[in-house]
């Protein structure tokens, strides 16, 4: 706040400085593998069937929003960040490569390297 001089009358003027902190909003992001995992179909039909009383337009904007939020919520709960599954993948592949050159004949294995690489692949894909 700074008080400037007076000008012609009895009064000064005042200034006052706000400090605004910026409001940082992270964006919905879809990801095309949510609609592979078990669940998202019914939270999908749950948000959509919410009961919206307004213009169409309106009523779509908020269908769009809560359907926004409870995927957000949903996603939250019940799936792991890709970035996660994809570190997790990784240090089980690494594993895997241990017990391989301790044990190169190990056939099961050389399965389970298989698997965890399509796994990790898969998640790489995702993200």
């Amino acid at each position: 706040m700074n008080n400037l001089p007076r000008a012609t009358n009895d009064h000064s003027p005042m200034v006052l400085y706000l400090l605004n902190s910026p409001v940082v909003v992270s964006p919905f992001r879809f990801f095309n593998y949510l609609q592979e995992v078990d669940g998202f179909q019914k939270v999908l039909i749950q948000a959509w069937k919410a009961k919206m009383s307004g213009s169409p337009l309106f009523m779509l904007t908020r269908k769009m929003h809560g359907l926004k939020m409870a995927l957000k919520q949903w996603r939250r709960d019940s799936i792991q960040d890709p970035k996660l599954k994809i570190s997790h993948f990784r240090e089980r592949l690494t594993e895997t490569h241990h017990q391989l050159s301790s044990y190169p004949l190990n056939l099961s294995l050389h399965k389970k390297e298989l698997v965890l690489q399509d796994e990790l692949g898969s998640w790489l894909a995702h993200e």
